[in-house]
Formats: structure tokens, C-alpha cells, sequence
């Protein structure tokens, strides 16, 4: 989490991850994503050759619930494992700021940048600094936007209509029986094989 103080300093405090209970699949959305984060950190070459900053967006969107913050989460912790800082995304004008002083310190070094609920973001603190953050003149070079959104009908199109923001919109999806499954065989090892599908069934 970042925040100024009166003098103008900026501080980064630990923004905790809940990601002791969730389970991995290979196939999963957060493994496909992780896939494509890595090879997108690979090519910055190829941005720079074409004159593109190098950077990429996603967007997550789903019912309440759905496990959203959850996927987000489950990303950042391994992208964090792997050497790279993520920093989540409360006021947009201290974030953009502290971005530009962290670059200043780390130009190279790859960067997420989370922004959780971006219609309530957006709703209370107007959209003129994210989209500044997102592809205008604040915007920093080889980063990583993740964003999620129970609404994304509220969203201008200014916000989910351009590939430069955004280029990928992902829908997800109430977990199928097979995760389900999953989950309570790892919640309640000890249960018979008949009541799992039982309760596998009625969720």
C-alpha cells in the first residue's frame, strides 16, 4: 500500500495476501495468466523495437464472490516469489506520484500494479489519474495492470474499450464441480466419497 505524508514522502507498507487456502490447478485461469505474465516480461525488446511502452492490462469481472480478489491475490504472490514488486492501488494521485519516485529508484525492475474495484475507485475519485496512470503521461514503463470489478457495465468505455488499457477482459466464473471438488476433498480430507459428491452437488 502507498501513502504521502505532509512532507511529500512517500511510504510502501505490506499489503497482506490471503493465499494459504487456495488450491493451484494447471489449467487454472490464475496458472494461464501467470504463463502470459511470463512471457510478456521477455519481451521488452520487441516493445522498444516498435516504440510501445511495455506494459499490458487485465481486468477481471464477475458476480460478488466469485473468487476475484482471490485470483488476483494467488497471482501477485508468485509474481512477488519471483523477484518482481507489486503495489496496490488506494488514492490514484499518491499512487501515481509514488510510481514516478519508484521508478526513479528502479527503473528496470517489473511492476504490478492492482487496482481492486476499480467502478468504486473510479466512483469516488473520478477516472482522469487512472487513465493517466493507465496510458497517458504518468504511465510507467514494463508494468502489469490487474484490475477487477463486480460491475463492469458501470465502466466508461474509455476504460474497457481501449486495447492500450486493458487487453484482457476476463469473465470468471462461479467455481464448476470439479473445483468444488477439489475444495472440500482438501477442507475435509476425512469425508466419505459419497457425502463429497453429496455436498459437491449442492454448491
Amino acid at each position: 500500500m502507498i501513502s504521502i505524508d505532509n512532507c511529500g514522502e512517500c511510504h510502501f507498507k505490506p499489503h497482506p495476501l490471503h493465499t494459504d487456502d487456495l488450491i493451484e490447478f494447471p489449467e487454472s485461469i490464475s496458472a494461464r495468466v501467470l504463463e502470459e505474465v511470463k512471457c510478456f516480461w521477455s519481451m521488452g525488446d520487441r516493445f522498444a523495437r516498435l516504440g510501445f511502452a511495455h506494459r499490458r492490462g487485465y481486468l477481471f469481472y464477475g458476480k460478488q464472490g466469485c473468487g476475484k480478489s482471490s485470483l488476483i491475490h494467488q497471482i501477485i504472490a508468485r509474481i512477488v516469489d519471483a523477484g518482481h514488486v507489486a503495489f496496490f492501488c488506494a488514492y490514484p494521485v499518491w499512487f501515481r506520484v509514488a510510481l514516478a519516485r519508484f521508478r526513479d529508484v528502479e527503473p528496470d525492475r517489473p511492476i504490478v500494479c492492482v487496482f481492486e474495484d476499480i467502478d468504486a475507485t473510479i466512483k469516488e475519485y473520478g477516472d482522469s489519474e487512472l487513465l493517466q496512470l493507465l496510458d497517458g503521461n504518468s504511465q510507467v514503463n514494463k508494468v502489469v495492470n490487474l484490475a477487477s470489478t463486480n460491475y463492469p457495465e458501470r465502466l466508461d468505455r474509455r476504460i474497457i474499450a481501449r486495447p492500450r488499457r486493458f487487453d484482457r477482459l476476463i469473465k470468471i466464473e462461479s467455481p464448476d464441480s470439479t473445483l468444488r471438488e477439489a475444495h472440500f476433498a482438501k477442507k475435509l480430507p476425512e469425508l466419505p466419497r459419497g457425502q463429497l459428491a453429496h455436498w459437491v452437488e449442492l454448491n
